[in-house]
């Protein structure tokens, strides 16, 4: 059994509901708690190519107030960067990602997490994607990452 989530009739009560609740947590009252679960919520959608092509462009800017205002919140980072990771699967999504201050926060949260697994993996999920498009950054990412004494092996 396959579980689609495109923006079929069955499923559009999941993206109105999970857009509505991103949008609304775009203001910086909502906790770490009302982040996570609308990066988790954005990154299940975003698995279906037809979501990413439909709706990348509004749902970025949440996913990204929520890396910026919760920096120190590993579960945040996780989700946030799972969200960009599945919303960088395709070549828009990734110009998307890549030209909307996206490199940076995933940069700072990886600066502040060198310890957690989990955010390393989702953040560098991102990098090797964005890597075709935006190679000099990524590279940069890699070597800032080094320096805080995490090795990152990368083919480029």
């Amino acid at each position: 059994m396959t579980l689609s989530l495109t923006l079929a009739p069955s499923c559009s009560w999941i993206y109105t509901h999970t857009h509505r609740y991103t949008h609304t947590c775009s203001r910086s009252s909502h906790t770490p708690t009302h982040r996570t679960g609308a990066c988790a919520a954005l990154k299940i959608l975003f698995l279906s190519a037809a979501n990413r092509a439909a709706k990348n462009g509004e749902s970025l800017a949440p996913i990204l107030a929520a890396l910026r205002e919760h920096r120190g919140v590993a579960e945040v980072q996780i989700e946030g960067n799972g969200a960009l990771w599945n919303l960088s699967l395709d070549d828009a999504g990734r110009q998307l990602v890549g030209t909307e201050s996206g490199i940076p926060l995933i940069l700072a949260g990886m600066k502040l997490h060198t310890t957690s697994a989990e955010v390393q993996e989702q953040a560098m999920g991102v990098v090797i994607l964005l890597k075709s498009q935006f190679a000099t950054e990524c590279i940069h990412i890699c070597i800032n990452i080094c320096v805080c004494t995490m090795t990152v092996e990368l083919n480029f």
